[in-house]
């Protein structure tokens, strides 16, 4: 199977997640972490963009940096896998979503030539240390009618 139907998965499946364990979901519009967990996201962009792999690994949570190993790892498979996020020239904040298991979900649109091209769900933990971080990233492409 493909690796683009592999993605719809997931894709489909972080929607379920949402919907299920989402049933009593809070939108965090007008909560001051909220603006902490896009700021979060924006600095690991930056951080990608210019190539400081360590500071892009640093945004990534305990559970995505035994999967990589290192940041050169995690880079590698960003560039890869992530090439909406990596090449992206804009995005836009949706909604910032906790469930019932304070866990945070974070939408962001990003764009090519004004454009959506994508949606990305960010997924959100607290650490021991009480510091947010990314858990995770389920992407999904627009389908657009270009010629």
């Amino acid at each position: 199977m493909s690796l683009a139907f592999h993605k719809n998965k997931i894709f489909i499946f972080a929607f379920i997640y949402l919907l299920i364990f989402n049933s009593h979901a809070t939108n965090l519009e007008n909560e001051e972490y909220h603006f902490n967990l896009k700021d979060i996201i924006i600095k690991q962009i930056k951080a990608l963009k210019s190539g400081d792999k360590n500071l892009a690994f640093s945004f990534a949570s305990p559970n995505i940096k035994n999967k990589f190993a290192n940041a050169n790892n995690f880079y590698s498979m960003v560039k890869e896998f992530y090439p909406q996020i990596y090449n992206s020239k804009k995005y836009i904040f949706g909604d910032t979503i906790q469930n019932n298991n304070n866990k945070y979900i974070q939408i962001v649109k990003f764009y090519e030539n004004e454009i959506h091209t994508s949606t990305a769900v960010y997924f959100f933990v607290k650490t021991e240390s009480n510091i947010w971080k990314i858990d995770g990233v389920v992407i999904k492409n627009v389908e657009t009618n270009k010629i």
